[in-house]
């Protein structure tokens, strides 16, 4: 779907005129590229016609037909491998389509068809920089292989720790556990002796504070009674007191009333 919605916008001469602008980079890449498999091709050609040389100097003349060239027979397997190789292209897209399209917004066959080409070579380009930074199924096997590899080693590894160490660990819990056994009974049996001796304490501090309560509420008894009789005394003292002065006082009267009528009765006779 990608594909086709690319194709349809390069319908457009603008619109194709800034893909070839935005991919003019890989343009020169691709050209790098063609240039370096031209040279490795000329390379393999003078080898494999210096290597034709030397099989006709080695081998007997009257087998050579004077029709047969080597340089024919090695531009004929190249020419072949060449084929093959534009044959093992993939397109990703239908390129008989992408042409006709292109001719019909205007296009001529020959500009239809360098534009596919083009297109063809930088998508194709473009997969290839993806597909090396992918995995293959094969690759992706071998690591899982030798992951598996590596935890059947880790099993083993386990096993015989498992059997060698795991068995001292075990053997040395049990030992800590025994221990902290003992430790927890030593534990419960000096809580329980030290709750004996607080619960006798608080016994005995209790006792003491019962006794003490009782001597202070008896002294307090003993005072009330006492500030009783005291009070008693001294309001029989005040009645006392009062019935002296009253007796007193009377007298005192008495004797001014006498002194008072001895004094009219002398002025009046």
């Amino acid at each position: 779907m990608k594909l086709t919605a690319i194709s349809t916008t390069c319908l457009k001469f603008t619109k194709i005129n800034t893909l070839t602008n935005k991919f003019s980079i890989h343009n020169r890449n691709l050209s790098l590229y063609k240039k370096s498999c031209l040279n490795l091709n000329n390379k393999n050609l003078n080898r494999n016609f210096v290597r034709c040389n030397q099989v006709d100097s080695s081998g007997p003349k009257d087998d050579a037909t004077p029709s047969e060239n080597p340089t024919k027979s090695v531009y004929e397997s190249l020419s072949t491998k060449k084929s093959l190789n534009i044959i093992a292209e993939r397109s990703y897209f239908d390129t008989h389509l992408f042409v006709s399209n292109l001719m019909d917004s205007g296009f001529t066959q020959h500009q239809a068809e360098q534009l596919c080409v083009l297109f063809k070579e930088i998508v194709n380009f473009i997969s290839q920089d993806i597909k090396k930074d992918c995995v293959t199924k094969t690759g992706q096997e071998l690591s899982i292989q030798q992951v598996m590899i590596h935890i059947g080693s880790l099993k083993k590894d386990m096993i015989i720790l498992e059997k060698s160490e795991f068995s001292t660990l075990r053997n040395e819990n049990e030992k800590l556990a025994l221990e902290l056994k003992n430790f927890r009974d030593l534990l419960n049996d000096e809580i329980i002796k030290l709750k004996g001796g607080f619960t006798l304490d608080i016994n005995l501090e209790k006792s003491r504070s019962n006794e003490l309560l009782h001597d202070a509420s008896n002294r307090l008894h003993k005072l009330d009674s006492r500030i009783d009789t005291e009070i008693s005394n001294v309001k029989a003292l005040l009645e006392a007191f009062k019935a002296d002065t009253i007796r007193y006082i009377a007298g005192s009267l008495l004797t001014v009333l006498v002194i008072i009528l001895g004094a009219l009765r002398y002025f009046t006779l």
